[in-house]
């Protein structure tokens, strides 16, 4: 059992005395809160000799409106997915491929309701039977709640990684994908909406006195709209010595970051609600300790 802090609902009370004009006196209360939250998972794993590992993960989250006395929007979530787990030649090189579907409920203290009710709400989703057997699925396992704040369509997030070790280098490429509304009440800030490679060279040289590492990042952010998706690229390298003895070590790195997307400034006057913002800059980074 987890708690979230919330901010909670405004209360009103009207009393029975009156102001000199005889208005009833409003006082306003903010009332705040934490919620329990009832967390439930299950992970069943199979190994197959020593170099491969399957799991299956389920995730079950409610936070329970009963847990204290003001509060709007109680969230629940579940998450099912699998992951794999290869290792070869001594564990120099390594394969981890996961795959997560997640469905959340934004409010589950509404009343619930039917399918019906639903796609009138949300009529894209009137002619998805992914998105119906979703929701019959859930009506009957009770693992989310059927009220407005459901949303019966699963959100995928997608990690692939690869680490080869040979030649005193340590060498990583990682592609990571999260849908928008991907959520896990393991990491509520998880980076979501985004997809990329992200390349890792770690090396070890001099007697293990010099390290280098190279890195390089490609990826976009909010791609699910074309005119917001900007594109993120790292690229740079660290450099650390550790001497002998008791001479300083020391270490020495350089970053390039930049950023851009398509949006011009008629879009950006165009949208205020979101609102959007040009990118088109580079960033350069040296550091010296």
């Amino acid at each position: 059992q987890t708690y979230r802090g919330i901010n909670g609902a405004i209360r009103q009370d009207t009393s029975a005395t009156t102001t000199l004009d005889g208005d009833l006196v409003i006082s306003t209360i903010n009332e705040g809160g934490i919620y329990a939250e009832n967390v439930m998972s299950l992970r069943p794993g199979f190994r197959f000799g020593p170099h491969a590992t399957w799991n299956l993960n389920l995730i079950n989250a409610k936070e329970d409106p009963k847990s204290i006395k003001y509060g709007v929007n109680p969230k629940e979530a579940l998450i099912v997915g699998t992951d794999l787990n290869l290792n070869f030649d001594q564990r120099r090189i390594l394969f981890e491929a996961a795959v997560q579907a997640s469905m959340i409920n934004s409010n589950a203290g509404g009343p619930e309701i039917s399918w019906d009710t639903l796609t009138s709400v949300y009529t894209e989703l009137k002619d998805n039977s992914t998105a119906e057997s979703m929701f019959n699925l859930l009506e009957s396992t009770g693992f989310l709640s059927i009220t407005p704040g459901l949303s019966p369509y699963p959100s995928l997030g997608l990690n692939l990684e690869a680490t080869f070790r040979y030649f005193n280098n340590d060498l990583q490429v990682k592609y990571l994908s999260v849908a928008k509304n991907f959520a896990t009440p393991g990491n509520p800030y998880l980076l979501k909406d985004m997809a990329g490679i992200y390349i890792n060279d770690y090396m070890r040289v001099l007697n293990n006195q010099l390290y280098i590492n190279l890195f390089y990042n490609n990826f976009n952010q909010d791609k699910s709209d074309d005119l917001l998706s900007t594109a993120n690229q790292e690229i740079g390298t660290t450099i650390s010595y550790f001497p002998v003895g008791n001479i300083p070590s020391f270490t020495v790195g350089y970053a390039s970051i930049s950023r851009s997307n398509d949006i011009t400034a008629n879009d950006t006057a165009a949208f205020v609600n979101p609102q959007y913002y040009m990118e088109d800059n580079s960033t350069q980074r040296f550091m010296l300790s």
